[in-house]
């Protein structure tokens, strides 16, 4: 890609950037600035990047009322990279933050509404679509290189495995319907915190867990109810017959939801499904 080229798309797709540092040793990879309206235009349609965990929805609800709050800047950078091939942007780390934006603008975006107060602004409010936001940008970039700039980025918060090795789209599909599934079941004991307390669980741990059960049990498509089975076992299991040491408040909170399966930290819980 030649730099006129790279000149035009940014013009098309961010009308108010504004580089404020280059990178000499690639060309086409720098940092710079736009509003997060700019961000957040329809047009921009940015996508996650193939590679990247999906949102966890409970973190991104969290984000957007944090940002609604706090009234602050957003401090930390956004990482994207430009998929020539497809003609698309794609967010590389910044996908929760992104996504808490987008909850933002949908919410205000609703007609007013006087009996149902919203927790993220009041309808039309445009305050924090002027903020500036950093963004940096790889726009000539191949897989390898955002791989290893990924890997960088998440070094101290890893990423699930399944979604920095080679695995099959299959696979993929499989263990995010299971987590879809068991997170809408169970919204109560999925928790944004890495290490949150019993009975509640990290949706990436969870992801994490999935993973290897799908290595363990040889579990493909046309068998995913045997993964379903195995969680329903144990879950039913500890229904009767939980950890010595359980808090009653704990075990209370289990009764109303139906899930017990928490009760065990994500390495035990590895260990025994």
């Amino acid at each position: 890609m030649e730099q006129h080229d790279i000149d035009r798309i940014l013009r098309e797709h961010f009308p108010d950037y504004k580089i404020i540092h280059s990178y000499a040793s690639s060309i086409g990879h720098f940092v710079f600035t736009c509003s997060i309206r700019t961000l957040l235009e329809d047009k921009l349609n940015i996508e996650n990047w193939d590679y990247n965990r999906p949102p966890d929805p409970v973190r991104c609800k969290k984000i957007a009322r944090n940002l609604h709050i706090s009234n602050k800047e957003i401090e930390s950078m956004f990482y994207i990279c430009y998929d020539n091939a497809v003609k698309k942007f794609k967010i590389m780390d910044g996908i929760h933050r992104y996504t808490a934006l987008q909850i933002v603008k949908r919410e205000n975006s609703k007609s007013i509404d006087l009996l149902t107060p919203n927790e993220y602004g009041s309808n039309g409010d445009s305050t924090i679509y002027e903020k500036t936001i950093l963004i940096n940008i790889r726009m000539c970039s191949t897989i390898g290189e955002q791989i290893d700039a990924f890997q960088t980025l998440n070094k101290s918060n890893p990423v699930p495995e399944l979604y920095i090795r080679d695995t099959s789209k299959e696979r993929r599909e499989i263990v995010q319907e299971v987590v879809d599934f068991w997170q809408k079941k169970y919204k109560s004991h999925f928790s944004p915190n890495p290490k949150p307390n019993s009975p509640n669980i990290n949706r990436d741990k969870f992801i994490d867990i999935l993973d290897k059960l799908c290595d363990k049990y040889k579990i493909r498509q046309e068998n995913i109810q045997n993964l379903y089975d195995i969680l329903d076992e144990k879950n039913n299991e500890l229904r009767n017959d939980w950890p010595k040491g359980t808090r009653e408040k704990t075990l209370e909170k289990c009764a109303r939801s139906g899930c017990y399966l928490f009760l065990l930290k994500p390495d035990v819980l590895e260990c025994v499904l």
